[in-house]
């Protein structure tokens, strides 16, 4: 199977649970509404992490490992290694902008499954003196493990563009 082939079949597998699809039961409002704000907590928690340059939080709770990283080459799996390498040199490219924290506010939460979903919505870094740094737009894949909600990949959109459900 080839790497890329392998990526593929990983994230459908995150994506869908881990089960084939036509296993995957119609869930209701309540199961649904539970997801949404699992999902919701799940996202400010990497917010809280990540504003915070707890690295190791982010390697060892926020990120599933291997996570996917799609880019220009297509999906590639990394290791909790390399989650902990690309993060070192992000806070240090942000320690450099006088970076204080980041908000993701409202993000719309979508439901796949009653172990997947997408949060996906716009971001803003701010400098310590509230000045914004950026706003762009991100969605991230999320999957329910055993150890709680992980991120499964972070996508990068194009600004003001954002995943939308139902």
């Amino acid at each position: 199977m080839t790497y890329r082939l392998m990526a593929a079949a990983l994230m459908s597998a995150f994506c869908l649970g881990a089960q084939p699809v036509a296993a995957q039961a119609v869930m209701s409002a309540d199961e649904v509404a539970k997801v949404k704000a699992e999902v919701a907590a799940a996202a400010q928690d990497y917010l809280v992490t990540f504003s915070g340059r707890d690295l190791k939080g982010m390697y060892e709770r926020i990120y599933a490992s291997p996570s996917a990283v799609f880019g220009p080459n297509g999906a590639v799996l990394i290791p909790a290694e390399k989650t902990k390498s690309n993060y070192e040199a992000i806070y240090v490219d942000l320690a450099k902008l006088e970076y204080d924290h980041s908000d993701f506010k409202n993000p719309v939460i979508c439901v796949l499954s009653a172990n997947s979903a997408i949060a996906s919505g716009a971001f803003q870094r701010y400098k310590k003196d509230g000045t914004l740094i950026a706003e762009q737009s991100a969605a991230f894949v999320y999957g329910k493990t055993p150890e709680g909600w992980r991120v499964m990949a972070p996508l990068s959109l194009q600004k003001n563009k954002h995943i939308t459900c139902d």
